[in-house]
């Protein structure tokens, strides 16, 4: 496994970014433990507005799971699917 402190995720302790970011995920419920491991996308086009992709938020869910499984802090990311031109 890659070692975490090597990680593009980690910024070096005690630097401004690194307070900025340490403050943004603890008030997001992460814990101490969590800051050091790695963060993984979990890119889901599934919205309130539709119906169409609701399908997808137990897949995503899911991999949030493995990924947590894993070592690692899934975030779920939403997209919007651009409609194509007529």
């Amino acid at each position: 496994m890659t070692d975490p402190a090597s990680l593009r995720s980690n910024l070096p302790v005690g630097s401004p970014r690194w307070a900025t970011r340490r403050a943004q995920w603890l008030a997001l419920g992460l814990t101490e433990e969590d800051l050091t491991k790695p963060k993984i996308a979990v890119v889901n086009s599934s919205s309130g507005l539709a119906p169409c992709f609701s399908h997808l938020d137990p897949i995503a869910a899911a991999v949030k799971e493995s990924v947590a499984a894993a070592g690692g802090v899934g975030f779920e990311i939403r997209t919007v699917r651009r409609p194509t031109s007529s």
